[in-house]
């Protein structure tokens, strides 16, 4: 896997320019050079126990924080962002904007 922004998303024998455009074509719309995007996936199966727990809740918390970090760095109120969520899972949802 790739790294493109900051989140995995396909398989490193696929060109840049062809992993940015699947990415794209994911969204539904171009990116910015200065966006980050992120996937997350889980698992349906028993959750890790143990030293399996904490290094997970260290991975999410770290990842949350890159995410709290960009955020900030936006410039953008939590409204502002809270509005661009919902716009866009409305988009994802029905096709269209508000």
């Amino acid at each position: 896997m790739v790294y493109l922004g900051h989140g995995k998303v396909v398989p490193q024998r696929v060109e840049p320019v062809r992993r940015r455009a699947l990415v794209e074509a994911l969204v539904g719309r171009p990116l910015s050079d200065d966006q980050a995007f992120y996937i997350v996936t889980l698992d349906a199966n028993r959750g890790p126990t143990g030293e399996q727990r904490d290094q997970a809740w260290q991975e999410l918390e770290a990842m949350m924080a890159e995410m709290q970090r960009c955020a900030a760095e936006s410039g953008l109120t939590d409204d502002a962002i809270d509005q661009v969520i919902d716009e866009a899972c409305e988009e994802v949802r029905y096709g269209r904007k508000r």
